[in-house]
């Protein structure tokens, strides 16, 4: 069995038309899991999946496949959460729960709220209920979220102090800790501007506990000014924050990495990463990309606009029909 947990889940498929024996062992609940475990800890099992839209008309036709993502992707436990949406604008996307190395997927219930603009996903698992839950936030303050084991949205209360969700595309949320994060704002109380200057910060949202929280920004992203957007992730178990942004044509300038080395202190943000000026340009081939100064040396940007989104997974033989009750 140590053997065999070592496997692909390629080899291992294959290796159950062995025999009767081969396909009992393999099928088993308890080695499925143990060959998750091995998996987690061995770079060799992640594997990046990406998403980009097929430009080329005739690729759809012969592929039979008129659909593209919608730009959201998030990955837990060998399971990833797609948004689909039809090749034009579509307000009523499909979600879909999919396990890549077995092929298996779940067509998930529609949300009950308002239709947004731009909306946010988490995908994480509650150690206390023993359940996956799907947290869907809306650019508009609709929040939801989806208990697998339950199998429909319910709606959420907004955060106590008002703050909006920062949404500007249809994207991941970061999950650490058993907690999501992204990024909220608010409207700050001293600013003499119509409307308003926003102040930002990193909120947060216990998977169990349903409770909201707030960890505070590094000093130089509440200085910001002008135009510029800010992102969270996970990079290497720490909570990141990066922040772009751009001049007045609209042209990127400056992207900045920070990390969170003790969960929660703000004095731990450190900043790790950060590009300066354009060097050049390859005009001629632009998808060789740009090559921009670094506080590390020169870096070269791989510009592939087909390119949406890409999710680390996992390697898992665990069946979507354990942890969806309603399949």
């Amino acid at each position: 069995m140590n053997i065999l947990s070592r496997l692909s889940v390629r080899s291992l498929y294959q290796y159950k038309c062995v025999s009767k024996l081969w396909n009992t062992l393999i099928s088993d609940p308890y080695f499925k899991m143990k060959h998750f475990k091995r998996a987690n800890n061995d770079q060799n099992s992640q594997k990046s999946l990406i998403t980009h839209m097929c430009m080329n008309e005739n690729r759809f036709s012969s592929y039979c496949c008129p659909v593209c993502s919608n730009g959201a992707l998030c990955g837990c436990d060998g399971f990833v959460l797609v948004i689909v949406s039809g090749i034009m604008v579509d307000k009523h996307p499909i979600h879909l729960l999919w396990n890549p190395s077995i092929r298996e997927s779940v067509v998930l219930p529609a949300p009950q709220s308002e239709i947004c603009d731009y909306t946010g996903y988490g995908f994480g698992y509650d150690s206390t209920s023993g359940d996956y839950k799907i947290l869907r936030i809306c650019d508009q303050g609709y929040n939801e979220i989806l208990a697998l084991k339950g199998g429909s949205w319910r709606k959420i209360d907004k955060h106590p102090r008002g703050v909006s969700n920062a949404v500007t595309r249809t994207s991941c949320l970061a999950f650490l800790h058993e907690t999501f994060h992204w990024i909220g704002s608010i409207i700050d109380p001293r600013s003499h501007w119509i409307g308003g200057s926003r102040i930002y910060s990193l909120v947060s949202f216990s998977i169990s506990k349903e409770v909201y929280g707030e960890i505070p920004l590094p000093e130089e992203i509440l200085s910001f000014v002008g135009i510029f957007y800010l992102g969270v992730l996970v990079l290497d178990g720490m909570l990141s924050v990066y922040s772009v942004t751009f001049s007045p044509d609209l042209y990127l300038e400056t992207l900045k990495l920070w990390v969170l080395k003790e969960y929660g202190v703000k004095v731990s943000w450190t900043a790790l990463f950060a590009d300066g000026e354009l060097l050049f340009s390859c005009v001629h081939e632009p998808s060789r990309g740009n090559v921009f100064r670094t506080s590390v040396g020169p870096f070269t940007s791989w510009l592939q606009p087909s390119i949406q989104d890409m999710v680390v997974f996992t390697e898992s033989l665990i069946s979507l029909k354990s942890v969806v009750s309603y399949v």
